[in-house]
């Protein structure tokens, strides 16, 4: 009785000692009007990237253009018009990584969001006499995976 009265009283000091994890709200940007082409000696990639949070209110377009079919493909992030975004895209059109600089106080952070392309010839691929066109006609959300800061 004694060691459990002792053990509780050398405990409960260090429980109400330990930091709270803090849950941070969901953030989810959006992509709008992706369109990518892959053809035989140039390939191109443009889309419309929005932070709608209203603190952090954000709209830019970012672009893409190489002079070999593989060149969107890149292993560092490309800026946006507003370099405060950034993308890359990865190789055979995957993935789309995107990530956003963003500042609350004194704090500045950097979100990066992964979203799979998922696609379906037919769907949202055609082919044309010089490659394939890869295109979203729909708003794109893009939930946070992880951030640094």
């Amino acid at each position: 009785m004694q060691y459990s009265t002792l053990l509780s009283t050398l405990l409960f000091p260090l429980a109400l000692a330990a930091p709270t994890q803090q849950k941070r709200a969901d953030l989810t940007f959006t992509v709008t009007d992706f369109a990518s082409t892959i053809a035989s000696s140039t390939s191109s990639l443009s889309f419309t990237f929005a932070d709608t949070r209203p603190k952090y209110t954000l709209s830019t377009t970012c672009t893409l253009s190489a002079p070999t079919p593989d060149g969107i493909y890149l292993d560092i992030p490309t800026p946006c018009a507003n370099s405060e975004v950034g993308f890359k895209y990865t190789p055979g059109g995957g993935d789309l990584i995107v990530q956003r600089k963003w500042s609350s106080g004194e704090m500045y952070m950097t979100s990066f969001a992964q979203q799979g392309t998922w696609w379906t010839e037919g769907v949202n691929v055609t082919d044309t006499v010089d490659g394939k066109v890869y295109a979203r006609s729909e708003p794109w959300l893009f939930k946070e995976t992880s951030r640094a800061g």
